[in-house]
């Protein structure tokens, strides 16, 4: 059962001054209030977002070192009508976590919420809000654990599971919060909910895993885990210098394979980058003589050209390391890359009927080649369906991920030259070409069957297609129970789902 613990601060109701709400926040240590004016040095460190381009306009930054303090901030922030964002690894593409977008707003850092726990069955384990990726696998890793998540080691679990959580591993486990039996959440009221299941509260549990950021902030996950893989097989195919035909031709072969013939037990994943370069790479968790067995058909409908790479006896957090971009997997005392990009994302339905056409593709690749821009840039596209899909396996109304019927997740991704400052205006051109040319022939065969992931936020989204491309059916649910649990918008960013009694 959960145990609901009350907060001790007594609110003064009717507040919206900031100076009052400061004062209150630096009279109680146990927040450890930042602000720009009282350490800006620090308060910039703390709100500097990942992508760059972008900043901060919270008036304040507290880093609490446990639930009630939480609990006090979020209820004093209420009475005082300041808008709530949680920071737990700081790599939202809007930079919504550090307070963009949310002018004179709170940001609560959950650095200090980086406990993990094994809890007594060996099989569940209990992960702060506040936990990198890289040092969950690493811990779980000892443990003889690990569930499905993304690869770059600095991004939290904290939005990494709120809001679906994709790695290789997913086609056979499903997404980050497909593992969550539990949650410890503080609520809009500033009520402490400590491991909340499904069953206590089934429409709280089901707005939590999918959406979590609208309704609270989530302490610890409770996830259930499961044993690693004894072996773990990584295979690249490489083209360089590859024509958009030659592009096409290799896409199809691995949109039609992963959709018929690819097994759950395999991750797999294409990159196009410039020069004419497309990688396909698999992740195969399983022996290397099963693997070879299993690619020779897929190989055989590749265009020739291609080369070979194969570690066909990798550990679990080997296969880890290997996918990092060659970061450390342990983020202890360590600074993660930042970026200055911009980048849009598109879901594609799981259906024979709604593959993407030869003339989209070549459309698409066509354009990649030969448009020029001054950005580094990247596609990524990721097998998220196919035949025994553990992510669409789960029904819409289990969670509220809306993605449950999607084939292929499309990254489209363009950094400065420098990676910082300033941002090139042609790079939000090249990107929504980008994503124009391969939506726009395809648009009449899937009607309103695509969709976009809300882990790649483009906040250049208008209301309605939030609404759409990220929550789809889900979001009329999502919006009532908001009513029902944060009815001001305590919790507030840019592309928050609104209350259904919101008018504005």
């Amino acid at each position: 059962m959960a145990t609901v613990i009350p907060i001790s601060a007594t609110p003064v109701e009717g507040h919206n001054d900031g100076d009052d709400f400061l004062a209150y926040l630096a009279s109680n240590p146990k927040t450890n209030l930042v602000s720009s004016s009282q350490d800006k040095e620090q308060f910039d460190s703390l709100t500097g977002a990942f992508n760059q381009r972008l900043y901060t306009s919270a008036m304040a930054i507290v880093t609490p070192t446990n639930a009630q303090a939480i609990s006090s901030a979020v209820t004093f922030a209420r009475q005082y009508n300041i808008p709530v964002t949680a920071r737990g690894g700081g790599h939202s593409y809007a930079a919504y976590g550090v307070g963009n977008g949310n002018a004179q707003g709170l940001v609560i850092d959950l650095s200090h919420f980086s406990n993990i726990q094994l809890k007594d069955d060996n099989r569940t384990v209990v992960v702060g809000g506040g936990v990198r990726l890289g040092d969950m696998a690493l811990q779980l890793d000892e443990w003889g654990l690990a569930i499905a998540h993304g690869v770059c080691p600095f991004v939290g679990v904290g939005g990494h599971a709120a809001f679906g959580g994709f790695g290789y591993a997913s086609r056979a486990w499903g997404l980050t919060l497909d593992h969550i039996i539990a949650l410890d959440v503080v609520m809009a009221d500033g009520t402490y909910l400590q491991g909340l299941t499904r069953e206590q509260d089934p429409d709280l549990f089901w707005a939590l895993c999918g959406a979590a950021p609208n309704f609270g902030i989530q302490t610890a996950y409770h996830f259930r885990a499961h044993e690693k893989p004894n072996n773990v097989v990584r295979v690249k195919y490489s083209y360089s210098n590859a024509s958009p035909d030659m592009m096409t031709r290799a896409f199809l072969a691995f949109q039609a394979w992963g959709q018929e013939s690819s097994p759950p037990n395999l991750g797999l994943t294409a990159v196009i980058g410039g020069g004419g370069s497309f990688e396909i790479t698999g992740i195969y968790y399983g022996t290397g003589d099963a693997c070879k067995k299993l690619m020779a058909p897929f190989e055989d409908k590749l265009p020739e050209g291609f080369s070979t790479e194969v570690d066909q006896a990798m550990s679990w957090i080997e296969s880890l390391q290997a996918l990092s971009h060659s970061q450390p997997l342990s983020t202890k005392g360590k600074t993660g890359f930042r970026d200055c990009f911009y980048a849009k994302s598109l879901m594609t339905p799981d259906s024979p009927n709604q593959l993407i056409t030869t003339d989209a593709a070549l459309a698409f690749f066509t354009y990649l080649q030969k448009t020029a821009t001054t950005t580094n840039w990247f596609v990524e596209i990721g097998l998220y369906g196919g035949a025994g899909s553990a992510i669409n396996a789960v029904p819409l109304n289990q969670s509220s991920f809306a993605h449950r019927s999607s084939l292929l997740s499309f990254q489209m991704y363009a950094s400065s030259k420098t990676y910082g400052n300033p941002y090139p205006e042609d790079g939000f051109d090249f990107v929504s070409g980008m994503y124009d040319a391969l939506l726009n022939p395809m648009k009449e065969i899937w009607g309103t069957s695509y969709g976009a992931y809300v882990n790649y936020v483009d906040p250049s989204l208008t209301p309605d297609q939030v609404k759409t491309l990220y929550w789809g059916s889900q979001y009329e649910r999502l919006s009532t129970l908001r009513a029902k649990y944060d009815p001001t918008e305590v919790f507030k960013y840019p592309q928050a789902i609104r209350p259904s009694t919101s008018t504005t």
